[in-house]
């Protein structure tokens, strides 16, 4: 198709420069010359050559009218693409509703059924809808490679949102030359996933979007979608929180599991739409690492196990050697460790690296010199905690001043620091302090020292302080672990060990301290979880239950369950990994019409083609307006030779 009147202007306007050419006249002048003999032959050879410039200037005046004719025509031209001009890109839900029963089945022969009338050549993609997309096949395979994976894929474990993968699959479909470009959606159109997508921003023009019809609801589906610890006194329960939401039978088991092994069943009545909760009271006299709770299974098993990791109830604390002959702090803290809610245990000295789950409590210069010096530094540095007494020894001064924390010994002066020294301002807000809130602070008043240094404030947070109020105690940050230094020391020249405050004290430091290791209890499927080191991640319990494999600094975490962790440092650390639970909602989206907000009016099959030859004819018109340009400057030129 062309614009008619523009052509016909072209082609008019074509002939004026012809009539002009032969109307012209030709013009005579009679010059007196003596002779014109030697002349003949170069004004018939000079007559030739103007003949032809002035021809070609009319050749060059009309091709230039009619190139500017057909521009402002803008012809359409309807030849297809050489090649391959079809393109596909089936994003698939990736998210675990899809393991709804037969959901995922039913929708992968629904989507092969999209892809059937393309052309083995076209250019198609595979494109995983969840939090970060991921192609698993790259845009521009061939088609069986597609075909072929849609049968094998099958849904994971994560959280499932259309919005960033549809935009990213249309923006490499608006890049594609194909003529025909197809968006396929694979999904069950949860309510979930389409909430973030924004329907009045349509795909680019010229990609069409074909859905899926919405599945069927389920018939059974109930979600676990939380287990927490509850501590009383000495008692330990689990309570399950449970949401069901479809069921066919009022009553259902949930079973508990200890470090793998079945520890308590019971049976409850559930109703649809109706919370519901189960406690169980954990076995006495022992720590266990993690717990499993499940449910019968129903038409989505994916959550219908829940898992979580358990703090130690036992504090390990490991002592640096006594200076002493007797070791008046391992005593009382053996004594005493029975009547806390968390009791303290005195563990051997390691001879290799230092446990990660342990708090090491450093006294003396052992622990600043040679070998364990190192051994301490990497302790640190994997964020392990640490509780230092410092008596001034040298080893200890220099380790705490490389470290930015100056000292020095608590002076008596003429304003009344006398000996023996106590404590003031302490910081009751302070974490480790929690022992003390509810009772009465005087024992810490009355604590005596002969000895004190003082740290200076700059790099530490005080948490009490001299008379003179330099700072006593205090928490410090060091190569990322975190070591609370005390200007005094714990023997026989304070009455530390011997005052009623002192089991509370070291309790509520190493309790904050070791609450500060890291149980992961509430990962989710789809994070990204930071390692101290490399070592080997092994499945305990889930659906990769007995599977091991090694990782680096960091793991993608993909499937639920309880995993354990052996650093190449020598830590020991267990994880929980549940999945979002916002995703056990399988409502769909309600509200169909959205769906035909996001096509492009202009992209539907009938139109494309159009839409294409539009594209190309803007291409030809002004390829045609700079040739035309380029013909009226080289006419100009050569109208102005024939004119002398």
């Amino acid at each position: 198709m062309i614009a008619p009147l523009f052509i016909l202007a072209g082609l008019a306007a074509c002939g004026v420069p012809i009539a002009l050419h032969f109307l012209r006249p030709k013009p005579r002048r009679i010059i007196p010359f003596p002779t014109l003999r030697f002349l003949r032959p170069a004004a018939q050879r000079e007559s030739r050559r103007h003949k032809v410039l002035r021809w070609l200037v009319l050749a060059l005046r009309c091709l230039a009218l009619l190139l500017l004719g057909l521009a402002f025509a803008r012809p359409l031209f309807n030849q297809t693409h050489p090649g391959s001009g079809q393109a596909v890109v089936v994003v698939v839900d990736h998210s675990f509703s899809m393991q709804t029963t037969d959901r995922q089945r039913e929708l992968t022969e629904w989507a092969l059924k999209q892809v059937d009338d393309l052309r083995s050549d076209a250019n198609a993609g595979i494109l995983l809808a969840q939090e970060r997309p991921q192609w698993a096949v790259p845009f521009g395979s061939p088609l069986s490679t597609v075909r072929a994976e849609l049968r094998n894929q099958k849904p994971g474990y994560e959280n499932g949102g259309y919005r960033s993968a549809i935009r990213l699959a249309a923006e490499r479909l608006r890049e594609s030359p194909a003529r025909e470009r197809r968006l396929v959606l694979l999904g069950d159109h949860q309510e979930l996933a389409w909430q973030e997508v924004d329907f009045d921003q349509p795909l680019p023009a010229g990609i069409q979007l074909t859905l899926p019809p919405t599945p069927k609801s389920p018939v059974s589906q109930i979600a676990l979608t939380k287990i927490e610890v509850l501590e009383s006194n000495k008692d330990r329960s689990a309570v399950v929180s449970i949401m069901p939401y479809a069921v066919t039978e009022a009553a259902h088991t949930v079973t508990l599991r200890v470090d793998g092994e079945v520890f308590e069943t019971q049976t409850l009545q559930l109703m649809p739409g109706q919370a519901a909760r189960v406690a169980f009271n954990l076995p006495e006299d022992s720590d266990p690492n993690w717990l499993e709770a499940s449910i019968d299974s129903d038409d989505l098993p994916a959550d219908n196990s829940i898992y979580t990791v358990l703090r130690k109830q036992q504090i390990d604390l490991q002592l640096t050697p006594a200076n002493e002959n007797v070791d008046y702090l391992a005593i009382a803290i053996d004594a005493g460790s029975r009547t806390n809610q968390r009791p303290m245990q005195v563990v051997d000295w390691p001879e290799d690296e230092w446990p990660n789950e342990n708090t090491a409590v450093l006294r003396g210069e052992s622990a600043f010199q040679g070998a364990e010096l190192a051994k301490l530094d990497r302790f640190l540095s994997r964020g392990g905690r640490a509780i230092m007494f410092y008596d001034g020894g040298t080893s200890q001064k220099e380790w705490l001043r490389s470290h930015g924390i100056d000292t020095a010994p608590v002076e008596t002066s003429a304003s009344g620091t006398d000996r023996p020294l106590s404590l003031r301002d302490w910081d009751l807000a302070h974490p480790s302090m929690i022992p003390f809130v509810d009772s009465d602070i005087t024992p810490l008043l009355q604590l005596r020292f002969e000895e004190g240094q003082s740290l200076s404030p700059e790099q530490v947070w005080p948490i009490a302080r001299w008379p003179d109020r330099t700072v006593a105690l205090a928490e410090a940050n060091i190569l990322g672990g975190t070591v609370v230094i005390a200007g005094f020391e714990a023997g026989s020249s304070s009455t530390l060990v011997r005052s009623a405050s002192f089991l509370p004290l070291v309790h509520g430091l190493a309790s904050w301290l070791s609450g500060q290791e890291e149980t992961a209890e509430n990962l989710s499927t789809g994070s990204v979880l930071q390692l101290s080191s490399a070592g080997q991640w092994q499945a305990m319990a889930g659906p990769d239950s007995g599977h091991s494999t090694t990782v680096g600094g960091h793991i993608q975490l993909t499937t639920p369950g309880v995993f354990q962790f052996r650093g190449e440092n020598g830590e020991r650390l267990f994880y929980a990994v549940n999945v979002p639970t916002q995703e056990s909602d399988l409502r769909p989206w309600v509200t169909t019409s959205d769906f035909a907000r996001l096509q492009d009016r202009e992209s539907s099959p009938q139109n494309q083609a159009q839409l294409l030859s539009t594209s190309e004819s803007s291409t030809f018109a002004w390829w045609a307006l700079a040739l035309a340009i380029v013909l009226i400057v080289a006419e100009v030129r050569l109208s102005n030779q024939t004119a002398r």
